[in-house]
C-alpha cells in the first residue's frame, strides 16, 4: 500500500510491502524445555541524530537475521562490539555473536534518507529534527545453531520506546479490542519529535512545520472530510485511531516526490523536491485523491485480523482507487464532472496498458487503474461492494481473494 509520485508526472506506486513483512505474532518454536523463544526490543533516542536498538531474549541465541532493505542497515546500523559484521546472502542480513550464544544484541542507528524501491521509507526526517522510524524493519529471526544452519526461528517481540527529555514519542497504534498478543504493532512507524498531535475530523495529524499553507489546508480539509465520509459510508468505526504524519525533506532538489503508505491505522508521507510545494489545482487534486486512496486502505483493513492478502493486489489497490474517487465525490470535494473526468482518465489508462499487451497482473499501474475498472464494470456501487467484502472477511476470518470477490459479486448481482 505504498504510493509514490515522481517528478512532474505524478504516478501511484504500490509494492504491497505490508503484506510481505514478517509479523510480530508467530507460532512459537518449541524448545527442549518447552519454553517459547520470545524477546524484547527497546528503541531509544539517545541523541539528536542517533537511536539505539536493544534486543533481549529469554534464551541464548547465536545471532539475528533480518530481511535486507537495500543498504539501510549497511549504512545506518552499527552493531555493538559483541556482534560480528553483517553477512549478506540470499536469506537476508545476518549478525552473529562473536562470543557464543547470548541473550542481548544492540545496534546504533543513524538517520537514513534514501528510499528503497518498493519498500516503506526506513526513516522519515522532519525539518524540525523529528523522525518517524518504520518498525517493520526491526523484526528479526533467531539463529539458534549456526553450525547446523537451520531455518531461523522468527521471534515475537514486545517493543518499548524511549525519547529524549521532553520529546513526544508516538509508538505504532494498537487496535481497539484486539488482544495485544495478536497485534502487529511493528508494521507501522514510531514518531520521535517535538510536536503534539492535532485533530482533523476523525484523524490525528502531525505535519512538518515547514509545510506551505496551501498544502496544510489541503491535508486538513481532505483528511477531515474523507475520514468522515468513510465512517458514514462503510458504517463501522475504526479499530485503530487514525494518524497521519507528513515530513518534508530535501526541498532544494529538482522535481517532485511524494512517497507514502498506509498501515495499521497510520498514513505516512514524505514530500521531497521543489515542485512538491508549488501550489496548483492539479497538485491539490492529486494530493487529495492520494490521501483518500490511503484512507481507503485503512478501512479495507479495519478488522481484528489482516484482511489484505498477498495475492491479487488489484483487489485492494483497484478497490482503494475506486473507493477514493467515490469518496472525493461523495464528500463534496469534487463535483460530478470532475469525478467523471478522473474516472474516465483511469479507464483510458487501463485501455492503453491492455492494448500494449502489458502483463496486467504484475504491472503496478494496472493494479490500480485496471483493478478499479474491474470494479466499475460491475455497475454496482463501490460502497455496496466493499461493505460486503469487509463483512465477509470479518465473518470468515479470510483475506480478500479472487474467489471472495466473485462470490460477493454473484450474491449482489442476484439480489
Amino acid at each position: 500500500m505504498l504510493t509514490n509520485f515522481n517528478q512532474a508526472i505524478m504516478r501511484l506506486h504500490c509494492g504491497g510491502i505490508l503484506l510481505s513483512l514478517t509479523s510480530l505474532c508467530f507460532a512459537a518454536p518449541a524448545h527442549a524445555d518447552n519454553e517459547a523463544l520470545r524477546g524484547k526490543l527497546k528503541l531509544s533516542h539517545v541523541s539528536a541524530s542517533l537511536w539505539r536498538a536493544d534486543y533481549e531474549f529469554n534464551q541464548p541465541i547465536e545471532g539475528l537475521r533480518f530481511r535486507q532493505i537495500g543498504e539501510y542497515r549497511a549504512q545506518a546500523w552499527k552493531p555493538d562490539g559483541k556482534l560480528n559484521g553483517v553477512v549478506i546472502d540470499k536469506e537476508g542480513e545476518t549478525y552473529l555473536s562473536n562470543a557464543g550464544p547470548t541473550t542481548r544484541f544492540s545496534f546504533f542507528i543513524q538517520p537514513y534518507g534514501k528510499l528503497v524501491e518498493g519498500e516503506y521509507a526506513p526513516i522519515n526526517q522532519f525539518t524540525d529534527g523529528a523522525a518517524s522510524i518504520y518498525m517493520g524493519f526491526f523484526q528479526a529471526s533467531a539463529i539458534l545453531d549456526k553450525a547446523a544452519a537451520p531455518k531461523p526461528n522468527e521471534i515475537p517481540l514486545k517493543i518499548e520506546y524511549q525519547g529524549l527529555q521532553g520529546e513526544t514519542v508516538l509508538p505504532p497504534p494498537s487496535r481497539i479490542g484486539v488482544d495485544p498478543a495478536n497485534e502487529k504493532q511493528a508494521q507501522a512507524y514510531a514518531y520521535f519529535g517535538p510536536q503534539q498531535v492535532s485533530s482533523a475530523g476523525a484523524m490525528q495529524v502531525i505535519l512538518d512545520p515547514a509545510m506551505p499553507v496551501w498544502m496544510r489546508d489541503t491535508l486538513l480539509v481532505t483528511s477531515a472530510k474523507i475520514s468522515g465520509y468513510f465512517e458514514s459510508a462503510y458504517q463501522r468505526p475504526l479499530l485503530t485511531p487514525l494518524l497521519m504524519t507528513v515530513a518534508l525533506s530535501d526541498l532544494e532538489s529538482s522535481g517532485m516526490s511524494i512517497k507514502g503508505g498506509a498501515s495499521q491505522g497510520q498514513i505516512n508521507f514524505r514530500v521531497s523536491g521543489k515542485q512538491s510545494v508549488i501550489d496548483s489545482p492539479a497538485l491539490r487534486d492529486a494530493f487529495s485523491q492520494l490521501i483518500a486512496h490511503e484512507i481507503a486502505h485503512i478501512w479495507q483493513n479495519n478488522l481484528a485480523h489482516e484482511a489484505i492478502g498477498g495475492d491479487a493486489p488489484w483487489i485492494h489497490e483497484g478497490g482503494a482507487e475506486a473507493m477514493s474517487l467515490d469518496a472525493m465525490y461523495g464528500s463534496g470535494l469534487w463535483d460530478k464532472d470532475k469525478f467523471l473526468a478522473m474516472q474516465t482518465r483511469r479507464w483510458n489508462e487501463c485501455d492503453k496498458l491492455t492494448n500494449a499487451k502489458i502483463d496486467l497482473a504484475s504491472n503496478y499501474r494496472a493494479q490500480y487503474v485496471c483493478g478499479m475498472k474491474r470494479f466499475d464494470d460491475t455497475k454496482l456501487s463501490i460502497v455496496t461492494i466493499w461493505r460486503a467484502l469487509i463483512a465477509e472477511s470479518e465473518r470468515s476470518g479470510k483475506v480478500y481473494s479472487e474467489q471472495m470477490v466473485r462470490d460477493i459479486l454473484t450474491q449482489l448481482q442476484n439480489r
